[in-house]
């Protein structure tokens, strides 16, 4: 046999079996039992109840960047599980979610990321994503035209965490606000407490 043939025969098997499979599996799952009328079928209900499942399942797209197919899973997650021992993880992966999402154009999404990520720094201010957290949200608000606010949260990151690697680039953040608002002499200071680092 050629190469050309094995691979057709095995393609030909594996999407002969996985239609069979499918339809062995839906006319099961979609057959009412008696008197009872036909449930449709969800695929995020199965997530419903395993948690575990659902947080895996996130956890995957977020890796991969497919954000968009992780938000809905993480705010259900976030919602129907605050006492799993991935809530903070997930509350934190659904504001980066909402956060990566409008870095890529969708600037909409900068407004979910900022409840989001409000919504996790109140409910975990000591958090290990805490710095990032307030780094993004200051990204955030700076995107949004919302320079205080953006200032507020970049200050927030150096006064608790001053040694993470995002302080740098946050107190960089304040050095150009002070020059936007034409204050070169805060400007400088801003930027002698980056280069004492």
């Amino acid at each position: 046999m050629t190469y050309k043939k094995i691979i057709t025969k095995w393609i030909v098997f594996a999407v002969g079996f996985s239609v069979f499979v499918l339809f062995a599996h839906t006319s099961a799952l979609a057959a009412p039992e008696e008197g009872k009328p036909a449930k449709k079928l969800y695929p995020a209900a199965e997530f419903q109840n395993n948690p575990t499942l659902m947080f895996r399942v996130a956890l995957r797209f977020s890796q991969r960047g497919l954000y968009a197919r992780a938000i809905p899973i993480l705010a259900s997650f976030v919602k129907s599980f605050p006492n799993r021992a991935e809530h903070r993880r997930a509350t934190f992966m659904l504001a980066d979610a909402y956060f990566f999402i409008a870095k890529t154009g969708a600037s909409i999404e900068f407004d979910n990321s900022i409840k989001a990520y409000l919504l996790a720094l109140s409910l975990y201010p000591q958090a290990p994503q805490m710095p990032a957290a307030y780094y993004r949200l200051g990204q955030a608000y700076k995107t949004k035209h919302k320079a205080a606010e953006a200032q507020v949260a970049f200050r927030i990151l150096l006064e608790r965490a001053p040694e993470s690697p995002q302080a740098p680039q946050a107190q960089l953040e304040i050095a150009e606000r002070y020059i936007q608002l034409r204050d070169p002499k805060s400007a400088i200071i801003e930027f002698n407490k980056i280069s004492k680092k």
